[in-house]
């Protein structure tokens, strides 16, 4: 069962908002924005009307992204971290002052009775193509009603999220139609494989290539893989390696 299974609604923050995927695709009446801390949150809802966007700060039913560069975590005021089920940072310079960016944010980390994952759960990131990346692929899965390849959270954040002593930076690529998996790629932590298409694309087809790359990565990576309907067909990877911390 997914983790967030039960949420309605979903807001993202980030300091500077052009940097978020609008999801409008999924539904353009849905998403809307206020202010939280001095920091833009875009609200989207699934299943209801823009006007129907008043939960409370207590609601369970919300579910809460922040994006963030690295050498901004420590502006971000603690209550507004604490209150994220996500925690994503992506990498401005070195990949060093990427962990040590992060380091201080698994002190907040609490895992509440009943619940399997510690929030908030903190993913890092090579750069802001691959967290848009990640973003998009939440909200996929939380705002439509049409997946064909549910995703289970819980199995994102064990192959994707960083920990105390464990830092996994999440890199991007286009399998399709012009990249390739490198040798250094088979190493990885984790991977996630989004194949898109129309209508048109074959289930049959794609489990065959989500079988033919899972066997590029090493036996013991966490492979992930989703279908997205979408009118330009693409194989998307991302890429979760750890930092010598």
């Amino acid at each position: 069962m997914r983790v967030y299974e039960g949420a309605r609604e979903l807001r993202i923050a980030c300091k500077h908002d052009d940097l978020l995927p609008s999801l409008s695709e999924y539904d353009p009446r849905r998403e809307s924005c206020e202010i939280e801390c001095g920091i833009p949150v875009k609200r989207f809802c699934r299943g209801t009307e823009k006007g129907d966007l008043t939960h409370t700060e207590d609601d369970v039913r919300v579910w809460r992204i922040l994006l963030t560069a690295d050498v901004s975590v420590a502006e971000i005021p603690v209550e507004m971290l604490k209150k994220q089920d996500m925690v994503l940072v992506y990498r401005t310079n070195s990949e060093e002052q990427l962990a040590e960016c992060v380091r201080p944010l698994f002190s907040l980390q609490r895992r509440e009775p009943g619940e399997v994952v510690c929030r908030p759960a903190v993913f890092c990131f090579a750069n802001t193509d691959a967290a848009e990346e990640f973003i998009r692929v939440i909200g996929w899965q939380m705002l439509t009603d049409s997946q064909i390849i549910d995703i289970d959270c819980e199995d994102v954040i064990k192959a994707f999220a960083s920990q105390q002593g464990n830092i996994l930076c999440i890199s991007k690529k286009n399998l399709f139609p012009q990249e390739k998996l490198s040798v250094q790629d088979a190493e990885v932590q984790g991977a996630l494989l989004i194949f898109r298409g129309d209508e048109q694309l074959s289930l049959y087809e794609v489990c065959g290539q989500a079988e033919e790359l899972s066997r590029s990565f090493h036996e013991s990576a966490d492979i992930i893989w989703t279908i997205e309907m979408c009118p330009e067909r693409s194989v998307t990877a991302l890429l979760a390696k750890r930092l010598i911390d």
